[in-house]
């Protein structure tokens, strides 16, 4: 039996392959942590093979009747270690990934989690004692130095990138530098997944001691849509950062079979479409947004929305605080430009406020239309920015808080 465990764990190592993996993750190409998972367990089904194979040359030798008995227990533990280790192998690639950089939080949800170190989608990524990335700041401020606090989702924390000074709102500061005399810090508290009814109450609960001289608030579409998913909406969700952290599932993280029958409940069970069930209506998907924008459940998510984005603008006017809003494109929106009605309902919000708004679409497309349309020299996904598009945006955002007097240079 354990020859033949041997012999399948060689077999597997060798089909369980790429292909198959996306197949089974309904995926057209794997992601980092799932390519280094896939790596581990190809290379784990072949210490299986070498194991399994290693204990049934010892079993064939021991021959004497005495230890029979106890060869048949040492035969049945490792039969069984040998089935737990497969079933570990097969999920490992198919189950979601576990983090330590997020937490739960009482009012936000969740939080990053201050001096974390670890992975996040198979990449590594260093949280700060003051729980964000780049590096902490002097409290209280020094004097002369002028400081940004930099508002948002994945975008403004750098989904997959590695490096801290890569992000736009660490490009932001280097630009700033160049351009002023004075010196900026800027702070990055982009948190993965987060939309304006978290970032409100990060600024009150851990913004203002940092003693800000500006708020930029970076915008993406689907903080319109995103957030409908969760509980708190009427969905079902706990966020996409907290389902994926270790801290709520406990000792489950540590076994992939676990964590992969887990997310196939929580997939069985339709995770988080529904945000108005009186009404029967679902929550409107990022086309919806960009092509539909009169229709009423794309009206209701706007309207859901935009009071919690006029809180940080009204949280910060009193304190005498400026605030700018910034709009992330989706890639589709720069090949499509007829596709702006989320920028226009936006722009007439901030108008409404007595506030800016960036429109970054303009410049990206600009950028497209030099280097030929390469969107990937820009973009990482749909939406995420590469440290080129990073840079890009940081220009544009350091040009308007100089030009626009929010900065004295």
């Amino acid at each position: 039996m354990l020859a033949w465990i041997a012999g399948l764990a060689a077999l597997a190592s060798v089909l369980y392959d790429a292909d198959l993996v996306a197949t089974l993750r309904d995926e057209e190409v794997l992601v980092p942590e799932a390519r280094n998972a896939l790596a581990s367990t190809t290379s784990g089904f072949r210490t299986l093979a070498l194991v399994a194979f290693g204990v049934a040359v010892i079993a064939a030798f021991a021959r004497r009747p005495r230890t029979r008995r106890g060869l048949g227990l040492i035969v049945a533990f490792a039969f069984g270690a040998a089935l737990v280790t497969a079933l570990e192998l097969i999920t490992g690639p198919l189950a979601p990934p576990m983090t330590t950089i997020f937490a739960p939080h009482a009012s936000r949800g969740w939080a990053l989690v201050p001096g974390a170190s670890d992975e996040w989608m198979g990449v590594p990524v260093t949280i700060n004692d003051q729980g964000m990335r780049g590096p902490a700041r002097a409290i209280p401020k020094p004097e002369g130095v002028q400081r940004v606090l930099f508002l948002g989702d994945s975008v403004t924390f750098g989904f997959q990138l590695e490096d801290d000074a890569a992000t736009y709102p660490a490009r932001t500061e280097f630009h700033l530098n160049e351009r002023s005399s004075a010196p900026v810090e800027a702070l990055n508290a982009g948190v993965g997944g987060y939309s304006p009814w978290q970032e409100v109450r990060l600024l009150a609960e851990d913004g203002l001691q940092f003693e800000l001289d500006v708020v930029v608030v970076g915008f993406v579409l689907n903080d319109v849509s995103e957030k409908l998913g969760l509980q708190r909406y009427g969905g079902s969700g706990r966020g996409f950062q907290l389902e994926h952290s270790r801290a709520l599932h406990g000792m489950a993280w540590r076994s992939s079979t676990v964590r992969y029958l887990l997310r196939k409940r929580a997939e069985d069970r339709g995770a988080g479409d529904a945000f108005d069930r009186a009404g029967d209506s679902v929550a409107p998907t990022i086309g919806d947004l960009l092509s539909r924008p009169d229709d009423p459940a794309v009206r209701q998510a706007w309207d859901r929305t935009l009071p919690e984005l006029g809180r940080i603008v009204g949280f910060c006017r009193p304190r005498k605080i400026p605030v700018l809003l910034v709009a992330f494109p989706y890639t589709v929106q720069l090949e499509h430009s007829e596709l702006d009605a989320p920028q226009h309902r936006l722009a007439e919000f901030a108008k409404e406020q007595g506030v800016e708004v960036l429109d970054l679409a303009p410049a990206f497309r600009s950028a497209l239309a030099a280097n030929g349309g390469d969107l990937d020299a820009l973009f990482l996904d749909a939406l995420h920015l590469t440290p080129a598009g990073c840079d890009l945006a940081a220009r544009e955002v350091a040009k308007m808080l100089v030009d626009g007097l929010y900065l004295s240079d």
